[in-house]
């Protein structure tokens, strides 16, 4: 069993490596080092690591503010105790290329002038105010070098246990993989996804499932930032002007996708568990975290029936423990599939 003043000082210590930006080192990585110096398990040492830290802001050098909470020092200001879920937004360039038309085109790649970039990303921990972000420069995109900025997202994507995106399974986390893998990041820690866009797809029927269009025409609430025409365009161009305009973009989507986020968790189904996150000593809902729950009845499978429980957000869960009584089940049938 690793010490955890000991692990607490290592990491200490190692704040510069961690934060170097042209070689950023995972906690993984850092784990693996101090287990092959002082022992221990890698994966029980990670997760002391991770327990110590708390946000990484890693974004142009910032160092990590690290937070002892085994002995009672500055606590995060977020509801979850140790669970840390990232809402984040990437904007990529458009590809360049050699076309004969404007409609169903099929380009070889030989046509391809410039490949896509990561233009911009932004990121926020869930309830916290601070938004971390990064741009690509000038320089940058004629170089067609956005490994800078790739880095520190990579950084960001190994800190959290939960990511949230709109269209997230579609794009924003193959196209942040993509880019991972053209600069040999290779993939951070384990991580679960909620792509907002899949749960409002599967839960409503919402005219339109555009996040603006969610948050601003549907909801109500405030919307994300117009953008002038062309901007994409004088942004791989070079120009810092609407570079800044693009960041500021993205920001303000991380802002509205947290909006919708909270106005659509009570009904994503399933929701990744919090309470595995969080080690509460009591039944916690999977969805929020809320150990306020209320029984509202029995939940059915075909064979099992277990209490059902409803946190003052409004989702719904169930216990684990089946309390259909044994001779009951044995005198079950089942029906019999298609």
């Amino acid at each position: 069993m690793a010490n955890k003043e000991q692990v607490l000082k290592f990491v200490r210590e190692h704040l510069g490596e961690l934060n170097r930006p042209k070689n950023p080192k995972g906690i993984k990585t850092l784990a693996k080092e101090y287990a092959a110096i002082h022992g221990g398990e890698v994966e029980n040492i990670r997760y002391m690591m991770r327990y110590y830290m708390g946000r990484t802001g890693r974004n142009k050098g910032k160092v990590f503010e690290i937070r002892d909470r085994s002995r009672g020092e500055t606590q995060p200001k977020r509801p979850y105790r140790y669970a840390k879920v990232l809402i984040f937004d990437i904007e990529t360039s458009p590809i360049i290329a050699y076309t004969w038309g404007i409609w169903g085109q099929n380009i070889p790649t030989d046509n391809i002038i410039k490949d896509w970039l990561i233009l911009t990303w932004a990121a926020k921990w869930l309830f916290e105010d601070k938004v971390y972000s990064a741009k690509i420069t000038p320089k940058e995109i004629k170089a067609d070098d956005d490994s800078r900025i790739v880095k520190a997202l990579w950084a960001m994507i190994e800190e959290a246990d939960i990511i949230i995106a709109h269209n997230a399974a579609k794009f924003d986390v193959k196209r942040m993989n993509t880019r991972f893998l053209k600069h040999r990041l290779g993939l951070p820690s384990p991580y679960q996804v909620i792509d907002t866009l899949k749960h409002a797809r599967k839960k409503f029927n919402i005219t339109s499932n555009r996040l603006d269009y969610i948050a601003k025409d549907f909801l109500g609430i405030d919307g994300k930032m117009d953008t002038p025409k062309g901007l994409w365009k004088r942004c791989i161009e070079g120009s810092s002007e609407a570079l800044d305009m693009m960041d500021e973009y993205c920001i303000k989507d991380v802002y509205v996708l947290e909006d919708v986020y909270m106005h659509l968790r009570p009904y994503i189904q399933p929701h990744p568990n919090i309470g595995l996150l969080e080690d509460s000593s009591k039944p916690q809902c999977p969805c929020c975290g809320s150990e306020e729950l209320t029984e509202i009845g029995e939940y059915r499978t075909y064979v099992n029936t277990f209490m059902a429980f409803r946190c003052p957000e409004g989702s719904i869960s169930r216990s684990r423990v089946n309390s259909t009584p044994r001779k009951t089940r044995d005198n079950l049938n089942v029906s019999t599939p298609q």
